[in-house]
């Protein structure tokens, strides 16, 4: 099957259940003149519904996506970072419907993903950018509060897919990699 998304095109796509539904919903970035998101929701007959977009703000348009719950409400939010300069969190309400975002101030916001970082059982959102990994850490009160940065290899923009959490050795705690057209893969083993 297709389904149309209009503003010129697209750019990332990440499935998560969006609505609290239980089925699996797509989030895509579009290309244009705004920041815009397509959601597409499933629905029971296993299909997508007409896409529901959300634009914030003008260029430039959304760079990744990552989805999981930030909040710790269980519920699962979306993570989109601009690649000029911020991170933007949508919260999913108790409606099963994404709020308008909360922005982050980060220079050059690249690849995200949601993983937990620091061993306390919540949920972090982690950016590379300009040199930098940068983890915004998820508090007990569900909020993103403290940022910790650490310096890797600079290059001027990283891939969306280039990076990546998982506990590569073996030790129990998540670690990070990233891929670099220079020095190959770099890998950050967690001491949390």
């Amino acid at each position: 099957m297709a389904y149309s998304v209009n503003n010129g095109g697209l750019n990332m796509i990440e499935s998560g259940d969006l609505n609290n539904d239980g089925l699996t919903d797509i989030a895509v970035t579009c290309l244009g003149i705004r920041s815009g998101l397509a959601i597409l929701l499933q629905n029971s007959y296993g299909t997508f519904d007409a896409p529901v977009y959300h634009y914030i703000e003008q260029l430039p348009s959304f760079y990744d996506l990552a989805i999981g719950d930030v909040n710790g409400d269980s519920r699962n939010d979306l993570v989109a970072t601009k690649s000029w300069n911020k991170v933007n969190v949508f919260l999913q309400n108790t409606q099963g419907a994404l709020e308008q975002p909360n922005s982050y101030a980060l220079n050059y916001p690249e690849p995200v993903v949601i993983e937990d970082v620091n061993n306390d059982g919540r949920q972090d959102v982690i950016v590379v950018h300009g040199g930098w990994l940068t983890g915004l850490l998820q508090e007990r009160n569900g909020k993103l509060g403290k940022y910790i940065g650490i310096a890797v290899p600079y290059q001027s923009h990283y891939h969306p897919q280039g990076l990546a959490v998982g506990d590569i050795n073996g030790d129990g705690r998540n670690d990070a990699i990233i891929t670099h057209y220079e020095a190959g893969l770099v890998m950050l083993y967690n001491i949390y």
